[in-house]
């Protein structure tokens, strides 16, 4: 029987623990909703259950959808004025293309960096922010283990479990170990403080150095779960309050999404590992220069706009004059003119 999934969310009541002998930190927390789905049994080394609250990326920072764009057409006779007035409708026509133009360019860039949560990778939004710049332990500190117990038989392929939890280790050096616990002093459903004494034991009786980090995890069979941990003394260092609280989002984040038990805590531990050894940095900046230029670019489309207008106006306006000018009968041009001009005729013809 896999994990029983759950509503996601965070991670209930926060952390409690303490201090327990060799300078280690302990401590328990819970996540999942018990009203989640009811747990399911296992299926080609994944979970097998009804329904899944897995949700597949936003598209274009949250927006999803066509844009519809109301147009009027004239059927049969041409409107009032005659013809279709195509001047003014494709200057019109085009005014609005370049301002959709502008707004899309403006949300494709702008939309992503207000979702941005506060950086990480691996869609970190809702995941806590890094703060503090760890170091990681230097080579030897540990005394390399196996990598989890599999008390449920939940795991079919280690390699794909191990392959997230190798990483942790690359980047952090503290080795994780995953124990998956079917029950905790013959229970489901632990307290935090069995949960957290039995993960204070198991240490002791899985490792000799202080440079490992133990997880405990318990499934309560309804949409929840309980986690103990023990930190050795030097993987503190690593795995702060701050650290603990990233994991906790990232089990949280995972565990309702339609994945394999495997993949779940490969991932959790992968992205755990990318997240506290980097600090968390701020998007404003970003936005901020992404603003100024987006800014500069609206000025200048609007500025050759503007010239183009005038330029295409005063062109139409020569071209009227001169056509009121050659389609404008001689007489119009009252006696003066037409004496002038053959008075000028004659004279010519005298020269010859």
């Amino acid at each position: 029987m896999g994990r029983s999934g759950g509503g996601g969310g965070g991670h209930g009541g926060g952390f409690s623990g303490g201090f327990s002998g060799g300078g280690r930190s302990s401590g328990s927390f819970s996540g999942g909703f018990g009203s989640g789905r009811s747990g399911g049994g296992r299926s080609g080394g994944g979970r097998s259950y009804g329904g899944s609250s897995h949700h597949s990326g936003p598209v274009f920072g949250g927006y999803r959808g066509p844009v519809f764009i109301n147009t009027r057409r004239y059927y049969g006779a041409p409107p009032p004025g005659g013809g279709p007035r195509r001047g003014r409708q494709t200057s019109g026509c085009g005014t609005f293309l370049a301002v959709i133009v502008i707004l899309v360019v403006i949300g494709t860039v702008l939309l992503p960096l207000f979702s941005f949560g506060g950086g990480g990778s691996g869609g970190s939004s809702g995941i806590a922010k890094s703060t503090v710049e760890r170091q990681p332990l230097p080579a030897g500190a540990v005394n390399e283990t196996a990598y989890y117990t599999d008390e449920p038989g939940w795991i079919s392929n280690s390699g794909e479990l191990t392959a997230g939890m190798k990483r942790f280790y690359k980047q952090t050096g503290v080795q994780p170990y995953l124990y998956i616990a079917e029950t905790v002093d013959g229970t489901a459903r632990p307290t935090a403080s069995a949960i957290q004494a039995y993960a204070e034991t198991l240490y002791s009786q899985l490792f000799t150095d202080e440079a490992h980090f133990l997880l405990v995890f318990c499934d309560n069979g309804s949409g929840g779960y309980m986690c103990g941990y023990s930190v050795g003394a030097q993987a503190k260092t690593i795995m702060d309050d701050e650290a603990l609280g990233i994991l906790a989002d990232y089990l949280d984040r995972y565990y309702s999404d339609d994945m394999g038990d495997e993949e779940f805590f490969s991932l959790t531990f992968e992205k755990t590992g990318e997240r506290i050894m980097t600090v968390t940095r701020s998007p404003w900046p970003a936005v901020l220069t992404t603003v100024v230029v987006v800014t500069a670019v609206v000025i200048v489309v609007a500025l050759l706009y503007k010239w183009w207008k005038h330029a295409k106006e005063q062109k139409n306006l020569e071209a009227r004059q001169t056509a009121e000018i050659l389609n404008t009968p001689l007489e119009k041009f009252g006696d003066t003119e037409v004496e002038d001009l053959a008075k000028k005729y004659e004279d010519d013809t005298k020269e010859e």
